[in-house]
């Protein structure tokens, strides 16, 4: 993709992808990805030496764009406009712009991580467990769960097996993304193609490699 940068460019990118109230193009992250990722331009004229270590910086393991939002709430909404959770949502940002796309959301953290750029009135303070009880959602959203396989599978068996659930939405490395046995139906969710994560990688030829993939359970 030819995408010349400049500096007012870079800085403006930045700061879509940090700030919760602004939103970048799928064409802009990648692009923002090609700048960090580029060995001709010298390190200190980047805010991170790569990627992943400007993802880390911002504390974010997916990064929201304006197609991937718009392709999940659409999907979202096909449910009739389900009471939706999104457990572990650290910021809140994808959240946040989901409800401008009229879903009805509210995410959810335990706070174990120190977020600088949080807004305690947008997220609240729960466990996955608590928000459960307290919401009954008829849809869970699960992106980039922290923890090890066990927690992770533990996370997703007690929010499928919670009475008022009849959709999860997982999405992350598919490593890390666990199927129940009893699952009824498994389509592939669409916004695979417009992921933008902290372990995305730059081709030689300058492509985009994406690893996320996003599965829908319905009970």
């Amino acid at each position: 993709m030819n995408y010349q940068f400049t500096k007012d460019k870079f800085e403006r990118i930045s700061t879509k992808i940090r700030k919760i109230d602004e939103l970048p193009t799928y064409d802009e992250v990648v692009a923002f990805m090609q700048f960090l990722e580029d060995k001709s331009i010298p390190d200190e004229q980047k805010p991170a030496k790569a990627w992943n270590k400007f993802c880390n910086e911002a504390f974010m393991w997916q990064i929201p764009n304006q197609e991937f939002v718009k392709e999940l709430a659409s999907t979202i909404l096909e449910f009739h406009d389900p009471i939706t959770l999104e457990t572990h949502a650290g910021i809140g940002k994808l959240s946040y712009w989901l409800r401008k796309h009229g879903v009805n959301v509210q995410p959810v953290d335990d706070f174990s991580y120190r977020l600088p750029q949080r807004m305690d009135s947008l997220v609240e303070k729960l466990d996955y467990k608590q928000a459960l009880r307290k919401y009954s959602p008829s849809l869970v959203l699960n992106v980039w769960m922290p923890g090890n396989a066990d927690e992770i599978k533990d996370i997703i068996k007690t929010s499928f097996s919670y009475p008022s659930v009849n959709y999860l939405i997982e999405i992350g490395h598919p490593t890390r993304l666990y199927i129940p046995e009893d699952v009824k139906s498994l389509p592939r969710v669409s916004v695979d193609r417009y992921t933008t994560s902290i372990l995305d990688m730059i081709t030689k030829d300058g492509g985009h490699r994406k690893p996320t993939k996003a599965v829908l359970l319905i009970k």
